[in-house]
């Protein structure tokens, strides 16, 4: 799925996502049924969509547009994952088959980043063996929501806020290469925290790529 992140009312936050529906095999599907299952708090507006006709082929996809919502004021998700199932029949056999898929939504939709918090009731640490990127480069797509940018003494430290109220703070200690998470409450850290693990692998993923390169045009 692409995402294409849209202003909500004042009462909610909404975010279109495009889901792409390709057949591999030969010849074509004909009336596919696509169920939208959305991570609580967040909602679909619609749930199930009727795809008329998918051509066989990885380039020729069929587009579905899906709007998710989040109601302001909502807490802590049980996971970041929409689940996407599609449920067709083998044509000529009429066989019924189910395709099924997960695909994470943006930090953004559940957290805004806001200035950096110090209080913190709980804390957790993350130890690493390598050399830490800057947080504001690591969160370069998640920004203060007043607008503002962030200060040269923040780059090591970003602060979130979901809407309930609750906060989860990240330090990163450019000398120890340890990640310090902090927040009011134990059950807010663990979305940031799957997110900085996430966007750690593929920072690193992409430091061996790009010295790969390097070696390898020597």
């Amino acid at each position: 799925p692409r995402s294409d992140a849209s202003a909500g009312a004042e009462i909610e936050k909404t975010l279109t996502i495009e889901v792409l529906v390709t057949f591999t095999g030969v010849g074509s599907c004909e009336d596919v049924t696509l169920t939208v299952v959305a991570p609580a708090p967040a909602t679909c507006r619609q749930e199930t969509f009727v795809v008329p006709f998918v051509r066989g082929g990885k380039d020729t996809p069929a587009s579905v547009r899906v709007a998710l919502r989040v109601p302001r004021g909502a807490g802590v998700p049980a996971s970041n994952a929409v689940r996407l199932v599609a449920g067709y029949r083998v044509k000529g056999t009429g066989e019924p088959r189910v395709a099924t898929h997960e695909a994470r939504v943006p930090l953004s939709l559940f957290a805004e980043r806001i200035a950096p918090v110090k209080r913190a009731a709980h804390k957790v640490t993350l130890d690493t063996n390598r050399a830490p990127p800057l947080l504001a480069s690591l969160f370069f797509d998640a920004d203060p929501q007043d607008g503002s940018a962030p200060s040269a003494a923040a780059a090591n430290v970003v602060s979130f806020a979901y809407g309930d109220g609750s906060d989860v703070t990240v330090i990163v200690s450019k000398n120890a290469g340890r990640y310090r998470l902090q927040s009011s409450s134990f059950g807010a850290m663990w979305l940031v925290l799957d997110e900085l693990c996430r966007r750690l692998r593929r920072y690193y993923a992409a430091e061996e790529a790009g010295a790969g390169a390097d070696e390898n045009g020597a």
